[in-house]
């Protein structure tokens, strides 16, 4: 990075932060996963002997009611992220001004309650409700009812559950799915709260003050084409809107952007201090 411009080793940095930031959120939905697995399991094997329709129901009843905890556990942890995406989003803008601005006030605060009220408007995160646990759910529940249907004993029944298929629903395609979810939403999170600080920072701006922003990529061969050409352009003013393949938007992985240019996207929002142009 020796030789780089100012705003090239910003977004390395910030970078290796989104980075250390989603793995964290990742571990802790991985944990939720194998728990939602535990938990079903558990219930099965105390539901021992044959099947009668009373059991059914009763079995199913347990489930339901350990998909739920497990989704009112993954809601937290996801949600918990908000705060620290957050946050990681403002000092990211309060680290350049610190550095670049050295005439500006630097916030360095908590954001104020109204900004995180925007932030929770923005966080999708029922995304992954739907898309995780839901489907989990549906797939023991089918596989539960068609064992009854079939007359296979609690036992197998049990066994299937706990087989391959179910390992493969829980932890390849569903936590993919997750993995895309929790680094998009993190990444949203906190662009839009710098985006935020920045416009704090314009706010109380001298007269003739301008602060700019600049889309910044992770600059290496896995970032769409759009968003390498929406890092070659110039910086423009905090409250004016990037153009990123024909949509406009306020920010990397801005809400209003289609699936096709937010889902998985690393780019970052960077400030611009007046005369740093």
């Amino acid at each position: 990075m020796r030789g780089s411009v100012w705003w090239e080793r910003e977004l390395g940095r910030i970078e290796r932060e989104m980075e250390a930031l989603s793995a964290r959120h990742l571990r802790a939905v991985k944990r939720e996963l194998e728990q939602a697995r535990a938990l079903v399991l558990r219930e099965l094997l105390a539901a021992r002997g044959e099947w009668t329709r009373g059991r059914l129901e009763s079995v199913l009843r347990r489930v339901d009611s350990a998909m739920s905890e497990v989704e009112r556990r993954l809601q937290q942890a996801l949600a918990s992220g908000i705060q620290e995406a957050g946050q990681t989003g403002a000092d990211r803008a309060d680290r350049i001004a610190a550095r670049y601005a050295p005439n500006v006030q630097v916030a360095r605060q908590p954001l104020p309650g109204e900004l995180y009220l925007d932030l929770w408007s923005d966080y999708a995160f029922d995304l992954v409700r739907k898309g995780i646990t839901e489907p989990v759910k549906a797939e023991i529940r089918n596989t539960i009812r068609s064992g009854f249907l079939t007359g296979r004993s609690l036992f197998e029944t049990m066994q299937e559950v706990a087989s391959a298929d179910y390992e493969r629903l829980t932890f390849a395609s569903k936590f993919h799915r997750a993995e895309a979810i929790t680094r998009t939403e993190t990444n949203r999170v906190a662009n839009r709260a710098a985006y935020l600080r920045l416009l704090d920072y314009q706010k109380n701006a001298l007269e003739g003050e301008v602060w700019m922003k600049r889309w910044g990529t992770a600059q290496d061969d896995r970032v769409r084409e759009t968003h390498v050409e929406a890092g070659l352009q110039p910086p423009i003013p905090v409250d004016a809107d990037f153009i990123v393949g024909g949509h406009p938007c306020k920010h990397p992985v801005d809400p209003g952007l289609p699936p096709e240019e937010s889902v998985n996207c690393r780019c970052s929002i960077l400030g611009v201090p007046p005369g740093l142009e």
